[in-house]
């Protein structure tokens, strides 16, 4: 089991990090964090925070975004709410 988590984190490492934009702001897959996170260009409205929380996302202060762990279960959170296909 170990040696299958240090295959999984050296095949994370190799990963880079990449952005897509979308109207209104940025989704950042971002590998180095294995977080995947929605910057908004302008501060939103509660329906969409509601929308993001509903989905498992969370306000990252110090990343300045919305994000969640890197699983497809996030990247199709992230379409449905930006549109933007990882």
């Amino acid at each position: 089991a170990m040696r299958l988590r240090l295959e999984a984190m050296e095949k994370r490492d190799a990963t880079p990090t990449t952005e897509k934009t979308f109207e209104g702001g940025i989704v950042r897959d971002n590998a180095e964090a294995d977080r995947i996170q929605i910057i908004y260009k302008e501060r939103q409205g509660p329906e969409l925070y509601g929308k993001l929380k509903a989905r498992g996302f969370r306000w990252s202060p110090t990343a300045g975004a919305w994000q969640r762990y890197r699983t497809q279960d996030t990247r199709w959170a992230v379409e449905a709410i930006t549109g933007v296909k990882i």
